[in-house]
């Protein structure tokens, strides 16, 4: 992770102002709503960060295992058991078992994210 890209910098400026809008609600309570706000767009970026990266992450996984289908099948000098090639149980439990760590992140934001517009919605009663 690069913690110097336009991405983390926008992030950086986004955490400052929710948390300096969250120091500030006993001064004026307008300032959760400015909070909640900030919340909900620092999650939304974490979310649609990490989902492109999951997506990145399949796609990569998808091109190994068509390649690793055509070396099989130029090994075994048939062109058909490309279609019908597959891992070892061990492999594919294990393939599936990162798959899923790597999708519970964009989830986790994504829950986040429902949680902070929640957050949002009270603040907007109270007030």
């Amino acid at each position: 992770m690069n913690f110097k890209s336009p991405f983390m910098i926008v992030l950086y400026c986004l955490a400052v102002i929710t948390i300096v809008s969250f120091c500030l609600i006993n001064v004026v309570s307008e300032f959760s709503i400015v909070g909640s706000i900030g919340l909900i767009i620092i999650f939304l970026m974490c979310t649609y960060k990490t989902y492109i990266n999951y997506l990145i992450y399949k796609r990569q996984k998808q091109d190994q295992r068509i390649s690793d289908a055509y070396l099989y099948a130029e090994e075994i000098g048939n062109e058909e058991a490309i279609k019908t090639f597959a891992y070892d149980k061990k492999t594919e439990r294990q393939l599936r078992a990162e798959k899923f760590s790597k999708g519970i992140i964009p989830l986790s934001f994504l829950t986040l994210t429902a949680i902070s517009v929640i957050l949002l919605i009270v603040c907007i009663r109270i007030i």
